[in-house]
């Protein structure tokens, strides 16, 4: 990667305290960078989620939000789409008198609500760029349970996945005790799930 400066911001999401609640990282500006950049950077700073803000595709939109694990990007996410639009907002790339904006993500157009109390940003909250969606019919009983460590009769009926934008697999489990003793196959969940919905989480 040829050497250049990149401002960043870190900061803490769903939480009135640092080091509480979802870390994020943010990059404010990140023309220039190309993907496989763009993934090293989220990789190196190892937060579930880094952001890089580009600019919008249609200049209706605030800016072009990309979403990266340290393993692959997402194409949504909500605590890195409500905390970039945090950061721009205190940073004042979003004009103080802005309260409605649209960032467009991989998942299509994403509108932001932005709250404040004089000049301090105090909430920023997302509308889903799609509505629930209910996804592909779960494996069996008997496999969920193999997934995740269980034994059948730990798994409850009515394991689902629903997606907005990102697909989820909610298995229901008969209690606290049964969810801790969950702990993911991940040779089984790769076996089970490699064409499933979730695949590329």
């Amino acid at each position: 990667m040829k050497e250049r400066s990149l401002r960043f911001v870190t900061c803490d999401v769903f939480t009135d305290r640092r080091f509480g609640g979802n870390p994020l990282a943010v990059l404010p500006d990140a023309r220039g960078l190309d993907v496989e950049q763009m993934q090293l950077i989220a990789r190196e700073f190892n937060f579930s989620e880094t952001t890089f803000v580009l600019p919008p595709d249609d200049p209706r939109n605030t800016a072009r939000v990309r979403i990266f694990t340290p393993v692959r990007e997402l194409p949504f996410a909500g605590h890195p789409t409500v905390g970039t639009a945090f950061v721009l907002a205190t940073l004042g790339t979003i004009a103080r008198t802005t309260s409605d904006i649209v960032f467009e993500e991989g998942v299509g157009p994403v509108p932001v609500h932005i709250d404040r109390e004089g000049e301090r940003v105090t909430r920023c909250t997302l509308s889903v760029a799609q509505l629930p969606k209910r996804g592909a019919a779960p494996p069996s009983r008997d496999l969920l349970a193999s997934m995740l460590s269980l034994d059948p009769k730990d798994v409850l009926d009515g394991a689902e996945c629903w997606s907005c934008g990102l697909p989820f697999l909610v298995v229901p489990v008969t209690d606290l005790a049964a969810l801790g003793r969950c702990v993911p196959n991940d040779a089984i969940v790769g076996r089970a799930l490699a064409d499933y919905a979730t695949r590329a989480l």
